[in-house]
């Protein structure tokens, strides 16, 4: 089995608890940067998977992990013990106001995406969205495969995580 853990939360609402092994809170971010953790901390979650056994690389700004399904509870165990050591387990939860953040930096996505003719799902109201957010959320990119999305992405580097351009 592959997991991917990207470090947009709001694609994979990964949570977490307080901030841990950090003597203070990160700078308050703003904007699509409020969704994510920064690459640094991404890069080393997963170097200390790697050290911990696990076959696993950085890519595109997420962690790919090749885990047999048996493995998993084990690895999730190492990837919150990798969090805290890096300082990566922090409240991510998708509150009313991060879904809002999330709706509005893929309006903008998809506002790029159809300036440069491609076809976008139809957009819901924002309360439809965050009423679905969980269950079937609304991804102006869904339609969007292969060399068409690398393409994407450039044309829209809005679509990237930020510091990830």
């Amino acid at each position: 089995m592959v997991i991917k853990h990207s470090a947009m939360v709001a694609i994979l609402a990964l949570t977490g608890a307080a901030l841990s092994a950090c003597s203070s809170a990160p700078p308050e971010a703003s904007g699509p940067t409020a969704l994510f953790l920064s690459t640094e901390v991404m890069k080393k979650k997963a170097e200390c998977l790697a050290d911990k056994g696990w076959d696993v690389t950085f890519e595109n700004g997420a962690i790919v992990a090749h885990i047999p399904e048996a493995q998993k509870p084990r690895y999730f165990e190492d990837g919150a013990a990798c969090s805290d050591e890096v300082g990566g387990n922090i409240d991510m939860t998708m509150t009313p106001e991060r879904i809002e953040i999330a709706y509005d930096w893929y309006v903008e996505i998809a506002n790029c995406l159809t300036a440069h003719g491609y076809s976008v799902p139809e957009r819901p109201t924002l309360a439809a969205f965050i009423d679905s957010f969980d269950s079937d959320p609304w991804l102006p990119f869904e339609d969007i495969h292969g060399a068409e999305i690398v393409q994407a992405r450039a044309d829209c580097p809005i679509m990237n995580p930020p510091g990830q351009k």
